[in-house]
């Protein structure tokens, strides 16, 4: 389901973690996104940006272009970063829908749970990465 964008989990000013709150905010592209794109060999031109100020929720569906390999990869390694991936690659359950983002109806819920369990399934880092990405921009 596309309910919950990965992009406001990834560049707005929310709380991840009920436990742990995991802040993000626009300065954090500096710290997350340029380790990550390093990481995959790719650079900013992937999310149709030239300065990483530049980068907006909007942003992210740039990273339909990708092979489902590297886009996963990029994904995977931006999760890790906001700790919603483990270092054991385990997508976390209570970080997946973060607080103030309305709960979808039980259809939709029951939906959403159904995806990111079919994603959890996922023992492959990048294959994680792009099944989350596909709830989220497809």
């Amino acid at each position: 389901m596309r309910v919950i964008l990965l992009s406001s989990i990834l560049l707005g000013s929310i709380a991840i973690s009920r436990q742990n709150p995991v802040t993000y905010t626009d300065k954090d592209n500096n710290v997350i996104i340029p380790p990550c794109l390093a990481e995959t060999g790719l650079n900013l031109s992937v999310l149709g940006v030239a300065k990483i100020e530049d980068v907006r929720d909007s942003s992210f569906y740039n990273l339909k272009t990708l092979t489902e390999d590297k886009r996963g990869c990029f994904v995977a390694c931006v999760y890790k970063k906001l700790g919603i991936i483990t270092e054991e690659n385990v997508l976390i359950n209570d970080r997946v829908i973060p607080p103030g983002v309305a709960v979808p109806k039980k259809k939709l819920a029951t939906a959403f749970e159904d995806a990111t369990e079919a994603c959890r399934a996922q023992k492959d880092l990048c294959k994680l990465g792009n099944c989350l990405y596909e709830i989220y921009f497809f």
